[in-house]
């Protein structure tokens, strides 16, 4: 009798859960985790960017003083937001708890703010350059600069356009150097580089990207894992428990993390980092300033992820050619692009290594395991 009742009552349940919990996604975007933001405190704030200082310290006498400072910078296409889904597998969270001062430099949805939407790439750079000098001055430290993707591509850039200065390291999630050696969905350099040219020249001069669009195309780069994602995250539905641990992360893809992008910023990249792939060949403009990654003299961590297949590890580890003058290391992991930064695996390797590497750089600890010295690789784009 109480098999049957069982056998009853557990597909109601499941329904019901189900139903509880769909609804909720409906309403609200997804299930209420109960998380909240770690706090920070806006140190700097100019039309370009905020730049916040998270876990702010206490500067009463006899209370410890912060580690040395990480800025932390995201692309374009992404808020700022992203360094902190969680406290306990965000990157401010696991930094500051290891005894590292993250800052992180917003540069805000550029449709939200007056004259967003007619911002370069160098608007970016020298808005970022300015940020590391309040670091630098609020701290009395050189600055760690760390950035994801495009924003460890800005973080190069401005490594090279301040020739280093009141840099301790610059350390790179996925950030491509040699754009041409491997490019997403397996498309051909002669290609590529013809159609990024002619978006730049034809499309991009007159068009910015939403929020939305930015989302889509993100995910358009792998939509098997996109639509496999979506299936178990439904398939779960009805247990809330499973879901919660990823529900920031998911809700973060899925709607919250994502921002517009500047057609004149998609122009540039378009034309100097892909068309021309300039990082590694000729340098690039920064406001009528030749730059090129030769002047990047401090360390280097570039984060390289086995399986990632936009910043693919040949375009990635460009870097070492790039910047001959700088002492280039690699951490190796199987991750893809955003599971690089964010997410089970970034909590557990990356920004553990992160802190290591920090306080190694800072004579406070022993080189992280795992953190090797880049070795010279030959250039794939040359080779096509």
């Amino acid at each position: 009798m109480d098999l049957n009742l069982s056998a009853i009552t557990r597909p109601v349940e499941w329904l019901m859960a189900t139903a509880q919990n769909g609804l909720e996604v409906l309403r609200w975007g997804g299930l209420e985790t109960g998380t909240v933001p770690s706090p920070f405190q806006i140190v700097e704030s100019t039309p370009m960017y905020k730049l916040r200082r998270y876990f702010p310290p206490d500067n009463r006498p006899g209370q410890p003083q912060p580690g040395p400072p990480v800025l932390l910078v995201h692309p374009m296409m992404m808020s700022a937001n992203m360094w902190d889904v969680t406290h306990d597998e965000g990157a401010v969270g696991i930094l500051h708890d290891a005894g590292v001062d993250p800052w992180v430099i917003d540069f805000g949805s550029p449709d939200e703010i007056e004259g967003g939407m007619r911002r370069n790439l160098a608007d970016h750079i020298v808005g970022l350059s300015q940020a590391i000098d309040t670091v630098a001055e609020t701290t009395g430290r050189d600055v760690h600069l760390a950035g994801y993707s495009q924003g460890g591509m800005f973080a190069y850039q401005t490594g090279a356009y301040r020739h280093s200065k009141n840099i301790a390291s610059i350390i790179a999630f996925g950030s491509p150097v040699d754009t041409l050696a491997a490019l997403p969905m397996g498309l051909p350099p002669n290609l590529a580089s013809g159609v990024a040219g002619f978006m730049a020249d034809h499309v991009f001069n007159r068009l910015d990207i939403s929020g939305w669009q930015a989302r889509l195309g993100f995910q358009m780069m792998d939509p098997l894992k996109t639509a496999k994602a979506r299936m178990d995250f439904l398939r779960q539905l009805h247990d809330r428990e499973a879901l919660l641990p990823r529900e920031a992360q998911r809700r973060f893809l899925e709607s919250e993390g994502w921002i517009a992008w500047s057609g004149p910023a998609i122009s540039e990249l378009l034309k100097q980092f892909i068309a021309h792939n300039r990082m590694m060949t000729g340098g690039f403009a920064i406001n009528g300033q030749l730059v090129t990654l030769t002047d990047i003299t401090c360390p280097v961590l570039a984060f390289v992820g086995e399986v990632d297949d936009i910043g693919q590890p040949v375009a990635v580890r460009g870097i070492r050619r790039a910047a001959p003058d700088a002492k280039v290391f690699e951490y190796l992991l199987r991750a893809g692009h955003f599971g690089l930064v964010v997410g089970s695996k970034a909590a557990e390797l990356t920004w553990p290594t992160v802190a290591r590497w920090v306080l190694w750089q800072s004579g406070m600890g022993p080189q992280p395991a795992g953190v090797a010295l880049m070795s010279a690789q030959p250039s794939e784009s040359a080779k096509r």
